[in-house]
């Protein structure tokens, strides 16, 4: 995966490819001046609550400020959402029957559990106990995806309750809640965006400090946005995956 801090200005042209060669040449060069830390992986080995109980794929991982370690994974022998402290004893699951293909899990500032589906592009948010608050059905999928992977890959969480959205495998766009729409479904309401991203071809985001969102969308380069973050400055950053 390769992630970008994205943060040219509006798409107003399509850059050529000499001007997309020109900026993988400076972030290669960033990425060559940059320090390099060192790096331990280490096992996470979580503790089984019985004998026919078994994880799969974990997608996705996040940490509360309290520690706790939230675990997205697609197994059919446990919930999707697993909640362990750092020993890897389960503190509680949920989530069974809710999911398609989970994707990405991450805590908000206010200790909210958000996740994302890429096969039926479902947004939850849940309490850090696993009530389901909020769900945003963000539609938009293909009649006839190449991939089962279609749908959202990830959240970010920026000032004012505002939330991004990547619905990134099958659209290439980013979504843009703020904290009244999102809260519409507890209504009964579907959710909409109060902004998405264009299509015109910069690969490129940024939120101004006036609640403004540059319009972007893919390049050759950016054919789908896996992960996502909210910098310090108010910035986007989106990861790139290619299959």
């Amino acid at each position: 995966m390769l992630a970008l801090v994205l943060s040219l200005p509006l798409c107003a042209q399509v850059p050529d490819k000499e001007t997309l060669a020109a900026q993988a040449e400076r972030f290669r060069a960033l990425m060559r001046g940059a320090p390099q830390l060192a790096l331990r992986f280490s096992e996470f080995p979580v503790q089984a609550p019985n004998a026919g109980w078994a994880m799969e794929m974990v997608s996705s991982v996040a940490v509360e400020p309290s520690g706790a370690i939230y675990l997205l994974q697609r197994g059919s022998k446990a919930d999707p959402v697993i909640v362990a402290d750092r020993q890897g004893r389960i503190l509680r699951t949920w989530g069974k029957g809710l999911f398609k293909i989970p994707h990405s899990i991450r805590v908000d500032p206010a200790g909210n559990v958000w996740t994302t589906d890429a096969a039926s592009s479902m947004v939850y948010k849940f309490s850090r106990e696993g009530k389901k608050l909020v769900e945003i059905s963000v539609g938009g999928l293909p009649v006839a995806p190449r991939s089962e992977f279609c749908g959202t890959t990830d959240i970010a969480f920026a000032s004012g309750g505002r939330i991004f959205i990547s619905d990134g495998y099958a659209n290439a766009r980013i979504l843009e809640y703020n904290a009244a729409r999102a809260d519409e479904s507890a209504n009964g309401a579907r959710p909409e965006p109060a902004r998405a991203s264009s299509t015109c071809r910069t690969g490129s985001l940024s939120i101004g400090t006036e609640s403004s969102m540059s319009p972007t969308a893919k390049t050759a380069a950016f054919s789908a946005s896996a992960s996502m973050g909210i910098t310090s400055a108010s910035g986007v950053t989106w990861g790139k995956r290619s299959h």
